[in-house]
């Protein structure tokens, strides 16, 4: 997460390779923020981690997977270390959650 953008007069950081994902700019006092979908960028990491099981040959002839991975689990455990945990300074993206979108859901992300 070191691409910088080329917004004339702004400073912007953009994540590597997840320029699909962007849902927006944010703003922070007088500062833009690119903003990210995390949940986009969950499954597109679920897809990358399945077809690498596929390239493995965990998957059977029918399809049908064959190991004991648990895609969405390693998926948030990577994005949480690698890709929001990722502080790179004032510029850091914003990853929004999209399911926690009411003050009940958000209590109980933050539970």
């Amino acid at each position: 997460m070191n691409e910088k953008s080329s917004v004339p007069a702004y400073d912007v950081l953009l994540a590597d390779g997840w320029d699909d994902c962007i849902i927006g700019l944010g703003w922070q006092f007088n500062k833009p923020l690119i903003v990210y979908s995390k949940n986009k960028i969950l499954a597109k990491l679920v897809n990358e981690f399945a077809a690498d099981a596929r390239d493995n040959k965990e998957f059977d002839d029918n399809d049908v997977y064959r190991g004991d991975r648990d895609f969405f689990a390693e998926a948030e455990e990577y994005f949480s270390f690698n890709i929001q945990g990722a502080w790179v300074g004032d510029s850091t993206p914003v990853f929004v959650d999209e399911d926690a979108n009411t003050p009940e859901t958000i209590n109980e992300q933050l539970a």
